[in-house]
């Protein structure tokens, strides 16, 4: 959807149609990022959103997919999506819609982070990677895993976990908090 868009927090962070996330695409060299960019609606249903989804034509770029064009026959090692915000920086993507119990999540998910980031960096351009990380989990024993996350957190002590902002949200706030367009 393309138009100004607006989160409760004012301008910064926000979706402004896919023309970001379609430039930061162009620029990789191999043509491989182009071939993966996809319509979230696609694939957030992929890795087990079962609801109607709020998004109709967002794109993003689907890391899982850039690791399989690239060779790597086990894609579980980036986070599942990226997403282009203003002003011009990535946001990183896990969807957890699988999940029963978030207990054991920190660990894969430090080197989700830190492989996305190396592969977005080998693209060869500019764009900046957002600091913080947003999970996307299932309604279902949501606050439950919200407390076990948070709780997880706290016990890190330093590394990728503790460098980034882990926001876990629903894909309806997802949704509303950076795609949501105000008609102003």
């Amino acid at each position: 959807m393309q138009g100004k868009n607006r989160n409760a927090g004012g301008a910064e962070n926000i979706f402004d149609g896919n023309s970001l996330i379609e430039t930061f695409a162009s620029k990789d060299k191999k043509g491989i990022f182009q071939k993966c960019l996809q319509l979230i609606s696609e694939i957030i249903k992929t890795e087990g959103y079962s609801r109607n989804t709020p998004f109709t034509s967002e794109k993003a770029l689907n890391l899982d997919k850039v690791e399989r064009l690239r060779g790597n026959v086990e894609n579980d090692n980036t986070v599942d999506f990226v997403v282009a915000l203003l002003p011009y920086e990535l946001l990183l993507v896990e969807a957890k819609y699988r999940i029963n119990n978030a207990r054991n999540l920190l660990p894969k998910l430090a080197d989700k982070i830190s492989h996305s980031e190396a592969l977005l960096h080998s693209c060869d351009n500019s764009a900046r990677i957002s600091g913080k990380v947003v999970l996307l989990f299932p309604n279902k024993n949501f606050e439950v895993n919200i407390r076990e996350l948070r709780r997880r957190i706290n016990e890190e002590k330093s590394g990728v976990i503790k460098s980034h902002e882990i926001k876990a949200l629903r894909t309806e706030d997802f949704y509303s908090k950076y795609f949501t367009v105000c008609k102003a």
